[in-house]
């Protein structure tokens, strides 16, 4: 490849014009030169050049110095060849030299003027040159006077091709050898008589470099021409057949009379079947049809080109035919010659180049070819554009530090150091868009070399890493959360049994007490007290996600709806409470109590925020939410499907960023010391995620806020729950209760409470010691109650066990905390019932009195 490390100027001072196609066939450079040479060559400017692919420039493609370059290429040889200039009609050598990296090409105008032009006019011989693509290129003087004769003049016939510009040599034996000596590469003599100069040649056509050339001598003696050309007939079958493209003869009626080259025996085709056949026969009457056209047009007395796809038994082949008219001495056409050639390399290679240029131009991550002094873009690919806010374009030729953040701008010369030694860099780092914000980015360099181990360029891969650090954001978020929740879980399992001890005790007090003692209202404080702590360690464990729920389907308006009229007075009457309520709205499964809760915080959050008066809404819909909305638009992987949306807006403050940031952290507040804080947010945070929704805030500092709330929807299978009335005090009993409990306190205080009801209770420290005590009881076991988490055994494992001996036992589960859904995997085969550890005295008698009543009323 072109040496870049030299000076750009040299390069621009000499007199040959220079450019370089890279390993994707796009121009990397051109001296100017080069590009008023190819500006001649193609006939329009070339000054877009730089950074296009040739390929994509058909006047250069489809030209003699394309096919050219393209030997080059496939042949991994250099190549030098003349080629026509468009203005001056004079040639201009095509020096092309191949490496790993592409091509380097040498452009030198008036090659064969001066001095070698005397020399050719000087022989005594007739000469004539083409190129590969049969174009004259040299006619020297003495082939002009023969000309004459003929009324053709040199400088009219510069420039055509050979074929058209002397129609009569189409068919004649000359054709053929000139055919033959450029397939094979190979020197070639034939005599002919040429009738209008009523004169007899040897001519003699050798193959060049840059085509072929001609030299024709007048030969007086006939005797010996017409040995000579006996001699060459046999030379020349002989050396057709043992050619490589396919050369073959078709009759007026379009069927084979003559056909060789060793390219139908490698294909399996055997010459002999071909004679006698019709084109339809051959190739079949579907595929005919562009053969049948191109030899009527050869019949007509034209030189046809044409390429077309052959399907056979060895696979496809990409083949390019030449017909030309055959004629008898009176100009009449009596026959087809045609030369086909296998080009299935070449349209292979261009597709793959095509191939390529598409991946660069449909690739998602951005691409960008850096100059090798690592300052300048050379190209990029429509995502590196997009990325950054322009276009293809407007990147090109730019500094690349134009595109780096504040402080970056040197950040890639500092790599490309590195990317000399070690060929190969990744690092993060910050991009600039168009419109002055910042992101970050990954980037993946490479240094490209050529065959002398000098850069070249670097290829840079980008890729925008704004997605993923939000969605890392979002992981730390949900694992401090989850830590802290756990934290708060376990906590709250220790709380609650102390409540509940206190709790007990208090209303033994309670009961034991006269009214008018002033101990009574000492105890009752007491209990109060111990209420307000029980409701706090509920917040722990709805934060914290470890709360045992009673879900149920549920109706989101039916739960705005019976809040509202508490909500009212609550809020004030300087704010206006307004609900709108989607019609035939859909159910959610959750915690009827919970999302009273959910509603209940967020009206106070917003009450606080509106403290000079506002407009508080709460509104309910169904949404369907389509895949990947929900991530691109607020920045959340909510699964696709259908939803149930609360939305709660006020008009308040708002909140800043940061506040937002923090918004459901536990005990964070932006409220003075002397109004309510603590879990209220966190708590809602907790209650929709485990009740299967998301969470998120839109707020602007002084624009309000809004908090929505998506819940899966489920299809209500029957009534959708409502909110039970407050049962009955409970009856006394006298059944038998085996009571597990391992804190010895709580099993005192639910031992007592029971036994003051009249039961018969067994209390038991674990699972162990609850299965000795069954096993040493004559009678039968009427109701177990159970703590859930207990060290050895579990409680209900302990339930299935007593289940085996007395089938009819019922179950009430005591819990502090738990994960819901596992503990209803272990209960569905028998009744069951929940305790919210810390329960009142009445609730535990409740309870069981409830599920006892049910086993008597089954058992009936």
């Amino acid at each position: 490849m072109l040496n870049t490390a030299q000076p750009l100027d040299l390069l621009e001072r000499v007199g040959e014009g220079i450019f370089a196609l890279d390993a994707d066939w796009r121009f990397s450079y051109l001296n100017r030169h080069a590009e008023r040479v190819l500006a001649r060559l193609t006939g329009s400017p070339s000054a877009d050049l730089l950074g296009s692919i040739i390929w994509n420039r058909p006047q250069l493609a489809d030209s003699s110095l394309g096919r050219a370059l393209h030997r080059a290429h496939a042949e991994q040889i250099p190549v030098i060849q003349e080629v026509l200039d468009s203005g001056s009609r004079g040639p201009v050598e095509v020096r092309a030299y191949p490496s790993e990296d592409g091509l380097t090409v040498l452009l030198r105008e008036g090659a064969l003027q001066g001095h070698t032009a005397q020399i050719l006019d000087a022989m005594g011989e007739a000469f004539l040159g083409c190129d590969h693509e049969w174009h004259i290129t040299h006619i020297n003087e003495r082939a002009d006077r023969y000309l004459a004769v003929l009324g053709l003049r040199r400088a009219g016939l510069l420039g055509l091709n050979v074929w058209q510009a002397f129609p009569a040599l189409a068919g004649t034996r000359i054709q053929a050898e000139a055919f033959r000596a450029h397939a094979q590469g190979t020197e070639v003599e034939v005599e002919e008589h040429c009738g209008p100069l009523d004169r007899r040649f040897s001519i003699r056509i050798a193959p060049t470099s840059s085509g072929l050339v001609c030299y024709a001598r007048e030969i007086p003696d006939d005797t010996r021409v017409e040995h000579a050309l006996h001699v060459s007939e046999q030379r020349f079958r002989s050396l057709v057949e043992s050619i490589d493209d396919v050369v073959f003869r078709l009759d007026r009626d379009q069927r084979c009379v003559d056909a060789f080259g060793r390219w139908l025996e490698r294909q399996g085709f055997s010459p002999a079947k071909l004679i006698g056949k019709t084109i339809a026969e051959i190739v079949g009457a579907d595929a005919a049809r562009v053969h049948q056209m191109a030899n009527l047009a050869a019949l007509a007395g034209e030189t046809v080109t044409y390429e077309w796809v052959l399907r056979s038994q060895r696979g496809i082949h990409h083949m390019q035919t030449t017909l030309s008219p055959l004629r008898d001495a009176t100009g009449e056409v009596t026959d087809i010659v045609g030369v086909g050639r296998d080009i299935s390399q070449r349209v292979e290679a261009g597709r793959e180049l095509q191939r390529w240029a598409r991946i660069f131009e449909h690739a998602g991550w951005g691409v960008a070819i850096i100059s090798p002094d690592g300052q300048t873009i050379e190209s990029v690919n429509p995502a590196f554009a997009l990325m950054h806010g322009w276009t293809v374009d407007e990147l090109r030729s730019r500094p690349m530090a134009d595109l780096a953040a504040a402080g970056r701008r040197e950040e890639f010369l500092d790599q490309s150091r590195a990317l000399r030694a070690q060929g190969h860099q990744i690092w993060e780092t910050e991009r600039l868009r168009r419109n002055g914000a910042a992101f970050p980015a990954l980037i993946d360099a490479t240094a490209v070399r050529d065959a002398a181990g000098q850069v070249i360029c670097y290829a840079v891969n980008l890729q925008d890493l704004t997605e993923r650090r939000r969605a890392e954001e979002q992981v730390r978020q949900a694992q401090k959360m989850e830590a802290v929740g756990r934290l708060a879980g376990g906590v709250a399992h220790d709380f609650n049994n102390m409540m509940m001890i206190i709790m007990g005790f208090s209303d033994f007090l309670l009961s034991a007490l006269a009214r008018d003692d002033p101990r009574w209202a000492d105890a009752d404080e007491i209990r109060k007290a111990a209420e307000r702590a029980m409701h706090l360690t509920r917040q722990l464990l709805g934060f914290g996600r470890q709360q045992l729920v009673a879900r149920s389907v549920l109706s989101l308006n039916e739960i705005v709806s019976g809040m509202e009229r508490m909500l009212r007075p609550l809020l004030g009457e300087d704010i206006r409470l307004v609900t709108r309520l989607s019609v035939g709205l859909g159910g959610v499964e959750a915690d009827y109590g919970q999302l009273e809760q959910v509603v209940m915080n967020l009206a106070l959050n917003a009450r606080d925020a509106m403290r000079g008066g506002g407009r508080l809404s709460i509104e309910t819909l169904d949404v369907d939410l389509p895949e990947g909305y929900a991530y691109r638009n607020i920045g959340i992987d909510i699964p696709a499907g259908p939803y149930v949306m609360l939305v709660v807006t006020d008009t308040g403050h708002g909140m800043t960023a940061e506040v937002k940031g923090r918004l459901f952290e536990p005990f964070f507040t932006t409220k003075p010391t002397t109004q309510n804080t603590g879990l209220g947010l966190a708590t809602v945070y907790g209650i929709v995620a485990q009740s299967g929704g998301y969470i998120w805030v839109d707020s602007e500092s002084g624009k309000g806020t809004a908090f929505k709330m998506c819940f899966p929807r489920v299809d209500a299978e029957g009534e959708i729950a409502q909110p039970g009335e407050r049962p009955a005090a409970p009856t006394r009993g006298s059944e038998t209760i085996l009571l597990v409990e391992d804190e010895q306190a709580v099993r005192t205080v639910a031992t007592r409470v029971l036994t003051n009801q009249g039961y018969f209770v067994l209390a038991a420290c674990n699972g162990e010691e609850a299965l000795a005590i069954a096993e040493k009881l004559d009678g039968a076991i009427d109701l177990v109650v159970t703590d859930v988490v207990m060290p050895d055994m579990a409680g209900p494992e302990l339930v299935e066990r007593l289940v085996e001996r007395w089938p009819q036992v019922r179950a009430v589960y005591m819990s502090g905390y738990a994960e819901g859904d596992k503990v209803r995997a272990g209960m569905q085969d028998w009744e069951t019932s929940f305790l919210q550890k810390p329960f009142s005295a009445d609730s535990l008698t409740l309870t069981v009195r409830q599920v006892l009543d049910r086993s008597n009323q089954g058992s009936e």
